[in-house]
C-alpha cells in the first residue's frame, strides 16, 4: 500500500512494509527536486541566449550606424594654389606663336607657276592637329590674365579674351571639320594678336 503528497506532480510514496511499519522510499521524492533542477538550468540557457541575440542585433545595429556616418561624412576639398612661372614672351614664342600659325596654314589657296591649290585638312589626324592648336590659343589667352602676367585689367583682359573667343571658334570649326569656317576665324585670330601687339608690345 502506497500513499503521499504531490510534489511537482511527483507522488512522493511511502510504503507500509513491514505492514504497520512505514518506511519511505527516497527515489520518488528526491526524482522532483531533480526535475525542478533541469527547469533552473533550461531557464537560464533560454535567458543566455536572448542576451546573446539582442547582443548580436546591437552589434550590426552599431555597424550599419557606423557605415551611414562614414558615407554622410563630408569629403575634404583640397585647394590647389596656381603657382604662373612662364613669362608673357615664353607664353606668346612657346604657345601662342605656333599655335597660331597651324591654324592659318591648315586652310589657304596656294597659287604658284604649277597652278592653284586648294589647301585644308582631309584626314581626322589633320583636323585633331587643327583642333588641338586652337585649343592651345584658348587656355593661352587664359595664362595671360594669371598672376603678374596680366599688365592692366582693363584691355589686357579684354584682348587676352578676344584671343581666346578666337581659339574656341576655331576649335569648334576643326570638330564640325569645316574648311570655310577655320579660315574665316583666321582673321579673328589675326585681330587680336595684332591689336595686343600695337598696344602693349615690349622690347626684347
Amino acid at each position: 500500500m502506497a500513499t503521499g503528497p504531490q510534489l511537482l506532480g511527483v507522488t512522493a510514496l511511502t510504503y507500509y512494509d513491514p505492514p504497520g511499519q512505514p518506511v519511505r522510499r527516497p527515489g520518488a521524492c528526491c526524482a522532483g527536486v531533480g526535475y525542478d533542477r533541469k527547469i533552473t538550468a533550461m531557464k537560464i540557457v533560454h535567458w543566455l541566449f536572448i542576451v546573446s541575440v539582442m547582443l548580436f542585433v546591437s552589434g550590426i545595429g552599431f555597424v550599419i550606424a557606423g557605415g551611414r556616418a562614414i558615407r554622410a561624412a563630408p569629403a575634404v576639398e583640397t585647394t590647389v594654389t596656381a603657382n604662373p612661372v612662364a613669362t608673357v614672351r615664353q607664353i606668346m614664342n612657346g604657345i601662342v606663336g605656333p599655335a597660331a600659325r597651324t591654324v592659318f596654314g591648315a586652310v589657304g589657296t596656294i597659287i604658284s607657276v604649277s597652278g592653284t591649290e586648294e589647301r585644308a585638312p582631309r584626314t581626322d589626324q589633320e583636323w585633331e592637329e587643327v583642333a588641338n592648336n586652337a585649343a592651345a590659343l584658348i587656355e593661352a589667352g587664359n595664362l595671360l590674365q594669371m598672376g603678374n602676367r596680366a599688365v592692366d585689367k582693363d584691355d589686357w583682359a579684354k584682348m587676352s579674351q578676344a584671343m581666346t573667343n578666337a581659339g574656341i571658334k576655331a576649335l569648334k570649326a576643326a570638330q564640325a571639320k569645316s574648311a570655310d569656317d577655320v579660315l574665316a576665324v583666321g582673321e579673328d585670330i589675326y585681330l587680336s594678336c595684332d591689336n595686343c601687339h600695337r598696344r602693349y608690345m615690349r622690347g626684347s
